[in-house]
């Protein structure tokens, strides 16, 4: 065992070097007192402390209750005078409530009217572009889709043509052969392969019954 190394500048852990006041010598100091003298009146007024008279408790320690302490404060006897400022201050208060509601008010109002406005004009704007897109539907050009044109309308705008012109010209076939330019009609003379590749049924298959063939002729076998 070795005993563990100790720092020479760790301060001590215990304190050994309390300073203890001295006792007093053996023969104790001597206490000089002035001479005993009969105090005079005067003395004796200057050093009178007068009692503290207490508005809670009595001379005989008893509470006093609070109307005698009230009446005996004397409180009652005073004239309680307001200061006319005190109703200007309220009527001023008053008067600025006032003023700030109605500012609040109309500032509400104000703000109301602007949104009001703000829908009427989404509304007009949506209504423009609903007939805008009316027009176009129905192949109307509008005044300003002629400026700013782009290809892409003019396409649009030429397949329509074509398909109205199309349309104009089933509808004066129809007029003038209604029996035979009929969907039906149509169908009708189209090609079986045509059919199959439209995907619809043959018929002339369709409208002649099938049987099964083996179902006749046998009459000779029934008992």
């Amino acid at each position: 065992m070795v005993e563990m190394q100790k720092d020479p500048m760790e301060p001590p852990h215990f304190k050994i070097n309390k300073k203890i006041p001295r006792g007093p010598p053996s023969p104790p100091a001597p206490v000089m007192h002035s001479p005993s003298r009969k105090m005079t009146m005067k003395e004796q007024q200057e050093w009178k402390i007068p009692p503290c008279i207490s508005n809670w408790k009595n001379a005989k320690g008893y509470t006093i209750p609070l109307d005698k302490r009230l009446a005996a404060d004397g409180r009652g006897l005073q004239t309680v005078h307001i200061n006319e400022n005190f109703a200007k201050l309220a009527e001023a208060l008053y008067i600025a409530d006032r003023k700030a509601r109605e500012a609040v008010e109309m500032r509400a109002q104000v703000e109301k009217k602007m949104a009001q406005k703000e829908k009427e004009k989404k509304e007009e704007k949506l209504r423009e572009l609903a007939q805008m897109a009316r027009d176009r539907r129905a192949g109307i050009k509008s005044h300003g889709d002629k400026g700013g044109e782009d290809g892409e309308t003019r396409k649009h705008d030429e397949i329509r043509h074509d398909r109205r012109k199309e349309r104009q010209h089933d509808r004066n076939i129809s007029r003038a052969a209604p029996d035979k330019r009929s969907k039906l009609q149509r169908d009708q003379d189209r090609d079986i392969s045509e059919l199959i590749a439209l995907g619809q049924p043959n018929p002339r298959t369709s409208s002649m019954a099938q049987y099964d063939q083996r179902l006749f002729n046998q009459s000779k076998y029934t008992v």
